[in-house]
């Protein structure tokens, strides 16, 4: 998909887990289980530890949670928050570690599993993920998160029909959730269904009036169907609520010079740029409007370089266009 088409971000897992919280209730009737000293002693830190965490102190969050495993190297709660910590660090391999250290004690945390399976996410190993969501989705059937991180899995592996699948079951149990709408819009989009794609959006639309993303989808398929108009309106109305949207910004300048708008794309161009100096797309798209639309090639030369400066993709697309400049000097 288009890169100016918003997905819903992935994070790694930042919750910490305490042992009473998920350990508290057993047999049939729910009877409540008597907590040793021990354990809310364990609960207790491990809630300390957390606030370093949240604090992004992770080096502290990680001594407290070591010295943890002086009393019980057995925690599984302590693995996995050491996990979560090494994840934050992004230490993946002794992230892994822990995980697997956790669940060695037991397999019945789900959050293990989504751990291990944002770590295989972000290694590449995506039909690993889909393994460890899936059985993290057997401990909690009810869970969308799991769908959903599937659903990104298989839309890595380019198996859309099975993401689609994932995201309708997620609809099925809930159907207010606007970024499920958005998430199957996208995948619609990039299979070129692109009508799929506005009625998911509009969905999306009528339960998150405010969500500007959804917006901005929608003026990214006006824009590729070739009708301008109502992109443009689109990206207005972004810019109508957040005059300092840098993307909006950007993407109707680039709509604009499709029109032939050259000095309102430059304008916009301007205007983001003034937001945020260091935009890489914006000098981008400058040194192509100088260029090609606006026979400047002495501004072209300038923004060129300074957008290869911020972003190495952007200089293997121009080199040879600043070679061509500098010999038309």
């Amino acid at each position: 998909m288009n890169k100016r088409v918003n997905n819903i971000k992935r994070n790694l897992p930042q919750r910490f887990l305490i042992g009473f919280l998920l350990w508290s209730f057993i047999g049939c009737g729910g009877g409540q289980v008597k907590i040793s000293k021990t354990q809310r002693l364990i609960n207790r830190r491990i809630y300390q530890a957390n606030v370093y965490y949240k604090n992004g102190n992770f080096d502290e969050c990680l001594n407290r949670l070591k010295k943890l495993l002086q009393i019980d190297r057995n925690d599984p709660y302590i693995h996995y928050n050491m996990g979560v910590t090494y994840a934050g660090m992004s230490e993946y391999d002794l992230a892994e570690k822990e995980y697997k250290k956790a669940l060695a004690v037991t397999e019945k945390i789900p959050e293990v599993f989504k751990g291990l399976g944002d770590l295989y996410y972000r290694k590449g190993l995506y039909q690993e993920a889909v393994d460890a969501y899936f059985t993290g989705l057997k401990l909690s059937p009810k869970s969308t998160e799991f769908r959903v991180c599937m659903a990104k899995s298989y839309e890595a592996m380019n198996k859309k029909n099975l993401a689609i699948r994932q995201y309708h079951n997620c609809l099925r149990i809930d159907k207010k959730d606007p970024s499920l709408y958005l998430n199957l819009g996208n995948i619609y989009h990039k299979s070129g269904k692109n009508k799929e794609a506005i009625l998911h959006y509009e969905k999306a639309l009528r339960i998150d009036p405010d969500n500007l993303k959804i917006y901005n989808n929608f003026a990214v398929i006006y824009e590729t169907e070739g009708d301008f108009a109502k992109a443009r309106q689109y990206y207005q109305k972004i810019l109508k609520k957040e005059p300092e949207s840098i993307q909006a910004l950007v993407n109707l300048g680039i709509l604009q010079r499709k029109e032939g708008k050259y000095k309102e794309a430059e304008n916009c161009y301007h205007r983001a740029l003034k937001e945020k100096p260091d935009c890489s797309e914006a000098l981008f798209n400058l040194g192509i409007l100088y260029e090609i639309y606006m026979n400047k090639p002495k501004e072209a030369r300038q923004y060129y370089q300074q957008s290869c400066q911020l972003e190495k993709n952007y200089c293997l697309k121009v080199k040879k266009w600043l070679k061509n400049l500098e010999q038309e000097k």
